[in-house]
Parts: C-alpha cells; sequence; structure tokens
C-alpha cells in the first residue's frame, strides 16, 4: 500500500454531500425538535472540516434551524387567522427541500447568511 492510498479504516463513513443530506433530513422531521437540534449538532460540528460547497450547505442548516424558530413563533400566532398554516407550509417545503435537491447536485447556496428568501 503506497502512502497517497487510504486503508478502509481511514476513510471517512460518510463524505461531506452525504453528511449534508443527512443534516437536511433530520431537519425536514420536524415532528420532533429533538432530531432538529441533532442535525443542528452535526452540522455545527462537521463544518470546519468540510469543504466549501458543502460548508455553504451547513451554514444554511444551521441557520435554518434558528430562524426556522422565528418563523414557527410567527406561524403559530398567526395560524389563529390561518395564515399562519401558509408561513409554516412555505418554510418548511422552500428552505429544506430546496436546500436538500441543491446538495444532491453539489451546487453551492449562492448566499447561506440569507433569511431563506434567496
Amino acid at each position: 500500500m503506497s502512502l497517497t492510498e487510504q486503508s478502509p479504516a481511514d476513510r471517512p463513513f460518510l463524505d461531506d454531500r452525504a453528511l449534508a443530506a443527512a443534516v437536511y433530513v433530520y431537519l425536514l422531521a420536524l415532528g420532533t425538535a429533538f432530531t432538529a437540534l441533532i442535525g443542528l449538532v452535526i452540522a455545527y460540528l462537521a463544518r470546519p472540516l468540510a469543504d466549501e460547497i458543502t460548508r455553504t450547505h451547513f451554514t444554511f442548516q444551521i441557520r435554518t434551524v434558528v430562524i426556522g424558530l422565528c418563523y414557527v413563533v410567527v406561524g403559530a400566532v398567526l395560524t389563529i387567522v390561518w395564515v399562519g398554516y401558509l408561513i409554516l407550509a412555505w418554510w418548511y417545503l422552500w428552505s429544506l427541500i430546496r436546500g436538500l435537491a441543491r446538495s444532491q447536485q453539489a451546487a453551492v447556496h449562492q448566499n447561506p447568511q440569507s433569511w431563506m428568501f434567496g
């Protein structure tokens, strides 16, 4: 075995793209806040070691959890007038599914610091 080859023990279990997709799956399972927290921790710990494309996804995922809490609070209050359901559905579909699709295409987030409009 040469120095450039990696033994199976040295190779990561998941590559960066697969790890980013796993975090999106955790965030999609927002039926419990526990899965979102698991995704937040994974993204936070993996971000410094990731390549540039995946780092933008991890930044977006971290911001999705934090900003998502704001959307959930506003949406929950506005469910009284039924507008809240639209806000919650938009946030959920737009941010998480769009991010998952981009991670599978290996596309960088153009603005991972956005409030999810870009």
